[in-house]
């Protein structure tokens, strides 16, 4: 269950990452969104080693770990979304 959550997680902030490379936001107008994509690009590649069995983290601080990603994701999202 968590190893599909992880896998959805990569995905998000995979798309994420493009989306904001292709607006190439203006940090003036964004400050905040900069500091979010490197946030989750850490996050990322560490969702990534605990996919591959290479970080070991037990369920609770994953969950814990997995609802700040999510909520780091979200954040993000509505950014973009209010710069359009």
């Amino acid at each position: 269950m968590l190893h599909d959550e992880i896998e959805l997680l990569i995905n998000k902030v995979s798309s994420l990452s493009r989306t904001t490379s292709e607006l190439m936001v203006n940090q003036a107008e964004l400050p905040n969104l900069s500091e979010n994509i490197s946030a989750l690009a850490y996050q990322l590649q560490f969702l990534e080693d605990v996919k591959q069995g290479v970080a070991i983290i037990d369920e609770e601080q994953l969950k814990a770990k997995i609802k700040l990603i999510k909520e780091t994701i979200d954040i993000t999202e509505n950014s973009i979304s209010s710069n359009n």
